[in-house]
C-alpha cells in the first residue's frame, strides 16, 4: 500500500448502513470547492530547459509522492501536428510560443473526439522518453484547453 491507501471488511448485512452512513459523512464533507479539482504549476519552463539534462535532474530528484509531488509546469504552445493513439490518446508535436525546438507530448486519455486548437496553453510534466531506444523527452499532459 501507500500513505493514502485504505481498506476494511465487513459483514454483507451491514453494507447497507455503511453506504448510507457513508454517503451522509461524504455529504457533511464535500461541499463548494472541495469538490473541484485543481491543478497547480510550478509555472513555465524556458526552451532551454525542456531538454534531456533537465528531466534527469528532476527524475533524480525525487522520489516524488505525497506531500512532495512531481513538478508540473505550464505553457503555451502552437500545435504543429497531432494524432490519435489507440482511440484514446492524443499524441502531439508542440512548439513553445517562447521560441525553441518542437517537443513532443502525450495526452493519455486526452481524445475527446475534437481536433485540438493550433494554439494550446498546457500544464505538464517533462519526463524522458527511451521508447524503443530514443534519448529525448517528452511533455506528459496532465490539462489542455485553447489557449
Amino acid at each position: 500500500g501507500h500513505a493514502m491507501a485504505a481498506g476494511l471488511s465487513l459483514h454483507r448485512k451491514q453494507l447497507a448502513r455503511f453506504q448510507q452512513r457513508f454517503v451522509e459523512v461524504a455529504q457533511r464533507l464535500l461541499v463548494g470547492n472541495s469538490l473541484n479539482a485543481e491543478l497547480a504549476s510550478d509555472g513555465a519552463l524556458s526552451p532551454s530547459e525542456m531538454d534531456r539534462n533537465f528531466a534527469e535532474a528532476l527524475k533524480l530528484a525525487g522520489p516524488w509522492g505525497q506531500g512532495f509531488p512531481e513538478p508540473v509546469f505550464d505553457g503555451v504552445f502552437q500545435v504543429r501536428e497531432w494524432r490519435v493513439l489507440g482511440g484514446r490518446h492524443l499524441k502531439l508535436s508542440l512548439a513553445p510560443d517562447a521560441g525553441g525546438a518542437v517537443v513532443s507530448a502525450i495526452h493519455f486519455g486526452g481524445w475527446t473526439g475534437n481536433e485540438p486548437t493550433t494554439r494550446v496553453r498546457i500544464a505538464y510534466q517533462l519526463e524522458l522518453d527511451d521508447f524503443r531506444g530514443r534519448r529525448d523527452v517528452q511533455l506528459i499532459l496532465r490539462h489542455l484547453e485553447p489557449a
